[in-house]
């Protein structure tokens, strides 16, 4: 039964991570083509990720290697491993062991807790290798080019590469546990997951951003850390472990590794059906009595949108992420004015190109909000639903269109209000040209959309994330960003910026206009065929 569970929850994965849905006769709907794309891309970051990691490892390596304190290479390597599992990880054990919604369904089958508990922290163990083996081999690999590697340290690391994914997901599943537990006291749960969710991606920017840095100080204070992470004894055994100096160390490593995987899992499985059944207490509302309220179709409309949005993080965060940089972006603008003029002072950038420069950006940005790219396959197998509302098909579509504009065209207005600080009057025409940017990026996105909808999929993220309709509408807009991007460097290098992005900004108005005749008309035809 376990084996069972284990081979369903990886298929489950494998489904997710490759846009893979069902038809109604339940086969699997993923074309060789597909599957091909995503390994590739698959493949493309793990080599990215590793070629990064190999080259700060390199920096380490050289600095610790050979030394009486080689022993804290490898405790960096098992912090940076630990750290970037568990930020890979922890939301997804929220969601698989503790708010699964097939968890009551399993529980009262004949299927012992211990077994459905043990296959999803077995899946689970599975996915954190990607992530481990993404600073493992680059770590390894950087040792040995040192020349200070032997086969006994080698064989440890290799052997506590297991045991340090299993302390890991030990500890991912306390956490995933609090927050669950926490956010399901809450009336706004799926804004706290967005808001932790956004903590964290933050932290990594942050980090990844001064990673150089964090490195050179490293290498150069590397025996004053070693003398202050000496006293803690078990890092030093795991570090000792790896530089194959003490079997005895490894020993240790092994037995503390272990044994919270262990004591976690004993827990978690004697008290598995008590946790997933409970009914947890919520914030209690008071009812009061009100006049009932009406709205028109169109506002009614819009704000199902909205809530279908609020439904789901998810669905905020990958469709919504560039919201956050604009923010961010416009942050830079007005508290690091200085910083900017001096760079712009320092690289003898004219006020026509920084003026280019700040609205490509945005534009950039914008080609990353594909709210209105996922919104019809959200609709899934209850499209039937909105279809036989007594409202004109094409008012739905503008719904759609409505609610991604709410929301972009002031993260789009937002940074180019802010860049006045450091272009002053210019920032009208960045303003002027992003702001129908904007638009455009909801005609293309509910068109693509239309074109290629997605409502068999498995998981709502499969819609959002891997959708054809997504992945064309950043291609589309990333397009209409670099066609004139390269007319105005090869072509119009001495054009006043401020015409030729008034230029642009007419244009893409009048596009604007033919989308948004043809959603209106044949994407609402189309809209009125789709099962």
């Amino acid at each position: 039964m376990f084996k069972t569970l284990l081979k369903t929850r990886l298929a489950a994965f494998g489904a997710y991570y490759s846009g893979a849905g069902r038809r109604r006769g339940g086969k699997k709907q993923a074309g060789a083509g597909r599957k091909v794309l995503y390994a590739l891309l698959f493949l493309y970051c793990f080599a990215a990720f590793g070629g990064m990691f190999f080259g700060l490892f390199s920096v380490l390596a050289e600095a610790f290697a050979g030394t009486a304190y080689a022993w804290l290479y490898f405790v960096m390597y098992a912090i940076v491993s630990f750290a970037l599992m568990f930020i890979g990880s922890v939301f997804t054990a929220k969601t698989q062991l503790f708010e699964a919604r097939d968890n009551e369904l399993l529980l009262a089958m004949p299927v012992p807790p211990r077994n459905i508990l043990g296959s999803r922290m077995a899946a689970l163990v599975i996915f954190n290798a990607v992530f481990q083996l993404t600073v493992a081999i680059p770590a390894l690999a950087a040792w040995i080019l040192a020349g200070h590697a032997d086969a006994f340290g080698i064989c440890a690391f290799v052997v506590l590469l297991p045991a340090l994914n299993l302390f890991t997901m030990a500890v991912t599943c306390l956490f995933a546990w609090l927050l669950s537990l926490l956010t399901s006291r809450m009336r706004g749960k799926n804004i706290m997951t967005l808001i932790l969710s956004v903590v964290f991606l933050a932290a990594y920017f942050v980090v990844i951003s001064r990673m150089n840095r964090y490195v050179t100080a490293l290498a150069a204070h590397g025996a004053q850390l070693a003398q202050t992470l000496g006293g803690v004894s078990p890092l030093v055994w795991l570090g000792r472990a790896m530089t194959g100096e003490s079997a005895a160390a490894l020993a240790a490593s092994l037995v503390l590794l272990l044994v919270p995987f262990v004591l976690s899992y004993a827990l978690l499985s004697r008290s598995f059906i008590g946790i997933v059944t409970t009914k947890r207490g919520a914030a209690k509302i008071r009812y009061r009595e009100k006049e009932m309220k009406t709205a028109t179709p169109r506002a009614a409309l819009l704000r199902r949108e909205f809530a279908r949005l609020g439904s789901s993080a998810g669905y905020m965060l990958n469709a919504g992420l560039g919201v956050v940089f604009c923010v961010a972006g416009a942050g830079l603008l007005l508290f690091g004015r200085g910083k900017v003029l001096a760079l712009t002072g320092i690289l003898h950038i004219t006020p026509d190109v920084l003026t280019a420069l700040v609205t490509g950006c945005i534009c950039y940005l914008l080609c990353t909000m594909v709210f209105a790219a996922s919104s019809v396959s959200l609709e899934g197998s209850k499209l039937w639903i909105v279809r036989t509302a007594p409202v004109a098909t094409s008012e739905i579509l503008l719904a759609k269109r409505r609610m991604h504009l709410l929301i972009v065209l002031p993260a789009a207005l937002l940074p180019a209000a802010a860049s006045a600080s450091v272009l002053g009057g210019r920032a009208l025409f960045a303003a002027l040209c992003t702001a129908a940017f904007a638009l455009v990026s909801a005609d293309v996105g509910l068109a693509e959309n239309l074109r290629h909808p997605n409502l068999t999929w498995l998981n709502e993220m499969q819609a959002v994330k891997q959708g054809s309709a997504v992945l064309l509408t950043m291609l589309i807009l990333m397009g209409l960003i670099l066609v004139p991007a390269l007319l105005y460097v090869l072509v119009l290098p001495d054009a006043d910026t401020r015409v030729f992005l008034t230029a642009l900004a007419a244009v893409f108005f009048a596009l604007d206009r033919l989308l948004l005749r043809w959603i209106k008309t044949r994407g609402a035809a189309r809209f009125e065929c789709l099962d």
